[in-house]
């Protein structure tokens, strides 16, 4: 099983493709010269952004699991397609699967755009 190649015709596919190719021309770039308040606010915007990233990944997750990605190459669901293509755990992608259907059926309004000011879970509300 392979992951097709991504085609970003959808708005969603193109802003993934457009970070990861941000985020690749720096990868590279050493840190060390960047200021201390720098540091402090592209470390707060990274973990804002990690958390948009994993709500998208949830929103993706409940809907390639409706619309049975990996069906067309044998995968018996698309959290077990998921593992496969990303070398994760299928017990940690099972588990993110029923977190995405539970929020899903819980918050359905939650699949509008990321918040800008989305938290991730581990950092406790101030």
């Amino acid at each position: 099983m392979t992951a097709a190649a991504l085609d970003p015709t959808h708005p969603v596919a193109t802003a993934v493709t457009l970070v990861r190719d941000e985020l690749r021309s720096v990868a590279g770039t050493p840190v060390w010269s960047m200021t201390a308040a720098e540091t402090g606010a592209t470390l707060v915007e990274v973990t804002r952004l990690a958390a948009q990233v994993a709500q998208l990944q949830l929103r993706l997750l409940s809907h390639a699991t409706r619309v049975d990605v990996g069906a067309e190459v044998g995968a018996t669901s698309a959290a077990n397609w998921l593992a496969h293509q990303t070398r994760t755990t299928r017990s940690a992608v099972h588990r993110a699967a029923r977190l995405a259907k539970r929020l899903d059926e819980a918050y359905p309004e939650v699949d509008a755009a990321p918040s800008p000011t989305a938290r991730s879970w581990w950092i406790r509300p101030t």
